[in-house]
C-alpha cells in the first residue's frame, strides 16, 4: 500500500484503532478546511515528507493567509454544507465542504472585479467517495459573470484560489 494513502478516510472505512490513523473527509475536504475555518494559526498535522508526495497541494495550503480583508458566505445550509469566499488583497480564496451527501453546486462570481482572472481548483477525484485521497487539480480563466459547476463527494471538498 502505498503511504499516503492512508491519509484521507470515508467515514464508512475509518478505523480508529489503525496505527496510521487518518482524518476524515476527502483531500480537497482538508483542503477546502483552511479556507472554511478562521484560524490565525495554520499548520500541517503529518510527516513533513508526506506533503513532498502532492506538492501542488503543499503549496496550495502555503498560500492560504490567516488573515483576510473580506468574507463572503456564498451558500449554506447548516449541517450540511457550506462555500465560504475570503480575500486578501487581490486573490479569493474559496473553499467548500459537504457532510456525508454527496452534492453538485453552482457557484457564481458576481463578486469578482473586473477582468480576467485565473481560476485554480482542487476537487474531488471521481473515486473521491470510496478512496478519499483522490482528486483533481483543474484550471480555468473567469470573469465576474462566471459560473463554476462544482461537485462534492460524500465528505467531500472544493478548493480554489482566484488570482
Amino acid at each position: 500500500m502505498h503511504p499516503y494513502s492512508v491519509g484521507k478516510q470515508q467515514k464508512d472505512r475509518y478505523r480508529a484503532s489503525r496505527p496510521n490513523s487518518g482524518a476524515m473527509g476527502t483531500r480537497a475536504f482538508q483542503l477546502a478546511l483552511y479556507v472554511v475555518l478562521e484560524s490565525g494559526v495554520q499548520m500541517l498535522a503529518d510527516n513533513p515528507t508526506r506533503y513532498y508526495q502532492n506538492d501542488d497541494c503543499t503549496r496550495y495550503i502555503a498560500s492560504v493567509p490567516t488573515t483576510w480583508d473580506e468574507t463572503r458566505c456564498l451558500e449554506a445550509r447548516a449541517g450540511e454544507y457550506v462555500v465560504v469566499a475570503k480575500r486578501k488583497g487581490s486573490k479569493w480564496f474559496i473553499g467548500a465542504i459537504t457532510n456525508g451527501t454527496p452534492r453538485d453546486l453552482t457557484l457564481s462570481l458576481n463578486f469578482l472585479g473586473s477582468g480576467q482572472h485565473k481560476l485554480t481548483a482542487y476537487k474531488d477525484g471521481v473515486n473521491a467517495d470510496y478512496q478519499a485521497m483522490h482528486y483533481n487539480k483543474v484550471e480555468q480563466n473567469v470573469n465576474t459573470s462566471s459560473s463554476v459547476n462544482i461537485h462534492l463527494a460524500k465528505n467531500g471538498g472544493w478548493a480554489a484560489v482566484i488570482e
